[in-house]
């Protein structure tokens, strides 16, 4: 972002590539899911991905400057929210 030139090699190419991955194979799930619940459950953790994936992508000393130009960063709160499926979602014995 911001016209910053980074390296290939530099962990943040490597972790908004590896979100963007995730991200994709979440599009197959949503895809495939049986209910629509599912299906909006994953398309909000794919719309929180996106936030991830751009913050990843600007350098830090520019998150100030993105935030004022009006893009979230990630949350707790989303974090936390993420967190609490993934513990419904392992406690449902159908999924294993």
């Amino acid at each position: 972002m911001y016209g910053r030139r980074v390296a290939k090699t530099d962990p943040r190419v490597d972790a908004y590539g590896c979100v963007d991955e995730l991200n994709a194979a979440l599009g197959m799930a949503r895809v495939s899911a049986p209910d629509p619940f599912t299906q909006n459950l994953i398309l909000g953790v794919q719309k929180e991905l996106i936030l991830l994936m751009g913050e990843l992508a600007t350098a830090p000393e520019d998150l100030a400057r993105y935030t004022k130009d009006g893009y979230q960063l990630t949350t707790t709160a989303m974090v936390d929210r993420l967190t609490a499926v993934i513990d419904e979602l392992e406690k449902d014995k159908l999924l294993h």
